[in-house]
């Protein structure tokens, strides 16, 4: 199983366009599965932050000893 990410919208038929070089990855008359993300882009950015403020809140600077190895 392979996973291709990429952003789109929903056309007012109901239907989702493929960027070319995604589609060009799968091949004709193959099967897929698809998973639909529906969020605010800004939330997510949010997101993003605050999970790296709070990775780097358990950094301390003599971690820096394991950088050099």
């Amino acid at each position: 199983m392979r996973v291709l990410e990429f952003q789109t919208q929903i056309r007012s038929d109901g239907t989702l366009k493929l960027p070319p070089d995604i589609a060009s990855q799968i091949p004709d008359d193959d099967r897929v599965r698809v998973l639909l993300v529906i969020g605010d882009s800004c939330e997510d950015e949010e997101w993003k932050q605050l999970t790296a403020d709070r990775f780097l809140a358990g950094y301390s600077p003599s971690d820096g000893l394991y950088d050099a190895l």
